[in-house]
């Protein structure tokens, strides 16, 4: 008894079969597409849409990215000073 259990075994042999039915069943041959009507057919026409980038990049200059970065760098400063404070001065009445 190479499982100690009968039972395990039978189970052990119900899978295999399970899984030669499976293999059996995927190399069947595979048959024709079915044919579709010509009025049903979509047409394949080329997109010029299709061609295009979603997306386009613009080069800016660094002297105008400056300002903005420095603004949400301040931001997140006050941001952190914010929390700090609200840690630091719980509100006991706040719910």
């Amino acid at each position: 008894d190479e499982y100690g259990n009968p039972i395990w075994k039978n189970r052990v042999e119900s899978w295999k079969d399970k899984k030669d039915k499976k293999k059996k069943s995927n190399t069947k041959p595979e048959t024709e597409p079915a044919q579709v009507p010509p009025e049903q057919q979509m047409e394949e026409k080329p997109s010029a849409e299709a061609s295009e980038p979603l997306s386009i990049v613009y080069p800016i200059p660094r002297n105008k990215l400056t300002p903005y970065r420095a603004v949400i760098i301040m931001r997140l400063i006050i941001l952190g000073l914010f929390f700090h404070y609200r840690i630091t001065n719980p509100v006991d009445s706040a719910f």
